[in-house]
């Protein structure tokens, strides 16, 4: 397995330019449940508060189960994420990786599985813990959160909960907004967005 990326690799593995010279790492936002309004811009709690959110919202012009399969299908992910599935176990306790080859970029384990037809009427949701291979960063939770918005349009949160301020956090300020916006314009146009060669 390849050595572990350093500090400043992960600084900058996510802007943009330097996404495919790393090639394997990508990253995350958050959401707030109750916050009905959109938020185009990702924002961070202060520095003074102990537990951290990265929340994005995006509005898909698709039903909730479309959304729920591109996030649930290891096909569909690699059209759109920065880095490949290596293995995603859909059970709670299973385990998702992301990464190429032999080398595990990103770890986690599922914590969370409600289908868009859960008997309860909740929210579709996906939640796992996730943590960059090599980082000291104490784990994080990432969670998605599918609801309808009237009968072909839905609205996708996603939400990356840390315990306390870190470098994780800045690293995947600038990815999930990227990730996100390439799997609206995969599930709406059927092209995911081509991604800088440099």
């Amino acid at each position: 397995m390849a050595a572990a990326p350093t500090g400043s690799l992960r600084r900058n593995v996510l802007h943009v330019p330097a996404l495919l010279l790393i090639g394997y790492l990508f990253c995350i936002n958050t959401m707030q449940a109750a916050d009905p309004a959109p938020s185009p811009a990702p924002a961070a709690q202060p520095e003074s508060a102990e537990k951290q959110e990265f929340v994005y919202h995006a509005y898909i012009a698709k039903p909730a189960e479309d959304v729920w399969k591109a996030l649930t299908t290891p096909d569909i992910i690699n059209k759109y994420y920065m880095v490949p599935v290596l293995k995603l176990e859909l059970k709670t306790g299973g385990d998702i990786t992301y990464g190429t080859g032999d080398n595990v970029a990103i770890s986690g384990k599922i914590k969370e599985l409600r289908t868009p037809d859960n008997p309860e009427g909740k929210a579709a949701t996906l939640t796992h813990t996730f943590r960059f291979h090599g980082s000291k960063d104490p784990e994080s939770e990432v969670a998605y959160y599918i609801r309808p918005y009237g009968p072909k349009m839905c609205r996708l949160t996603l939400t990356h909960t840390f315990p306390k301020k870190c470098q994780t956090l800045e690293d995947i300020s600038n990815g999930w907004p990227v990730i996100l916006s390439s799997l609206k314009t995969l599930l709406e146009t059927g092209l995911a967005m081509p991604w800088p060669e440099n």
